[in-house]
């Protein structure tokens, strides 16, 4: 029987002109009008950056997070949040970026903006709900309990009051439940 060798450590790779081309494709996908071009733009990028190594994956997270701020539009909000969730759903966040991840999703939980006589960002809620969800199942409720109790707060401040962020709540609080 061979001997294994030990793991090497994990060396810088450089990643083909045609795998960043598709990375920055997907990436900007996740703001194309179609809610469908977006998920599915999430969902491959998840599935893409999976198999790459843990900085450059750092770095396509971070373009993510960048992406949810309050000058972007609807449209990027659902489909960062969208790729957020894919991203927990495949353990690929990180402890150093999970505080950052989780005040993104809080910000989507309660995005809300006037347009006309109503309001848009039913889809961008959803998405943050799953992201959380992905988050309570996807990591110990002990690295998440410094965020629990904080979002709890901000949601009833904001008197947040939609189904799938009353369902958030409890799988957050007891995630093997």
């Amino acid at each position: 029987m061979p001997e294994l060798e030990p793991e090497a450590e994990e060396e810088d790779v450089e990643i083909s002109e045609t795998v960043e081309a598709v990375l920055s494709l997907l990436i900007n996908c996740l703001s194309d009008s179609s809610t469908m071009v977006r998920w599915n733009a999430a969902k491959h990028l998840g599935r893409v950056t999976e198999r790459l190594d843990a900085d450059n994956a750092s770095i396509l997270l971070g373009e993510i997070l960048n992406m949810l701020d309050d000058t972007n539009a609807e449209n990027s909000w659902h489909g960062g949040c969208s790729a957020l969730a894919e991203f927990s759903r495949r353990n690929m966040i990180t402890q150093e970026h999970i505080s950052i991840s989780i005040t993104k999703i809080k910000e989507g939980l309660c995005y809300d903006k006037r347009r006309g006589e109503g309001s848009v960002g039913s889809n961008v809620r959803d998405a943050a709900c799953y992201a959380s969800w992905t988050f309570a199942r996807g990591f110990h409720p002990a690295h998440l309990k410094d965020f629990i109790e904080d979002s709890v707060k901000v949601s009833i401040k904001k008197s947040f009051r939609s189904i799938p962020t009353q369902v958030y709540f409890p799988l957050l609080t007891n995630p093997c439940g």
